[in-house]
């Protein structure tokens, strides 16, 4: 009837009427919980994409001496593409993002590029960079990247259903069983979206939740009065 979450390293407890619940589906299989047999089932179908970003600050050199405003530019190397910023048009320096992985090129890519140290992401992208613009690979300063599969609370950049990221195709039953209530629970999240890994998606999803939800305490306000 009610939500109970334990959490923190002390096992702190929060309870609750209801819960909206958005952690991904991938971190909820592996949380203790008791959510029932088909909601365990469907966490364990979700896969989540291990995408990489690499960026650099630079002088903007790409508009002096290429005159290129924004765009990107594709490469078949690992990094896959350099993006261009589209802001700050003429200023002294900028971000040039030298890789955003995602299987565009090569559905091996994402796994393969995460797999990287940050040195050899480092020296994959710089090395394109160098590729695209002779000589000014040297400019690059302050170089990072970012595994999105190592990050706390997301450990990946999205789910990937059938039909790709943001694809119309026939989701899976899996798809339809969690965007069920469990109880008092109701999910939401960018993997219960057809604007997947995008926060487009998430936001969403949380709409929809919050209409199921109001739905929810409605009738349980009707039930009671009665």
């Amino acid at each position: 009837d009610r939500v109970r979450i334990e959490h923190g390293p002390g096992k702190q407890v929060t309870e609750a009427d209801y819960c909206v619940c958005t952690l991904g589906a991938n971190l909820l299989d592996k949380i203790p919980n008791d959510f029932s047999a088909p909601k365990k089932a469907a966490f364990k179908t979700v896969n989540y994409l291990a995408s990489v970003k690499v960026a650099f600050e630079a002088p903007r050199f790409w508009e002096t001496d290429d005159n290129i405003f924004g765009g990107l530019a594709w490469t078949d190397r690992a990094n896959e593409n350099v993006i261009y910023p589209s802001s700050g048009y003429a200023s002294a320096r900028g971000v040039l993002v030298a890789a955003y992985v995602a299987g565009w090129t090569n559905q091996d890519n994402p796994q393969k590029f995460a797999g990287y140290g940050n040195g050899e992401r480092l020296r994959v992208s710089r090395e394109s960079v160098e590729a695209l613009h002779p000589g000014r690979s040297k400019l690059l300063s302050k170089g990072v990247s970012v595994g999105w599969g190592l990050v706390p609370y997301s450990e990946g950049v999205g789910a990937i259903w059938r039909g790709g990221p943001g694809g119309n195709g026939g989701r899976p039953a899996e798809y339809a069983e969690l965007l069920k209530p469990e109880g008092p629970i109701v999910f939401a999240g960018e993997h219960l979206s057809y604007q997947g890994l995008w926060q487009e998606g998430a936001a969403l999803s949380a709409h929809e939740a919050l209409k199921v939800l109001a739905a929810m305490v409605k009738e349980s306000a009707a039930r009671v009065s009665a």
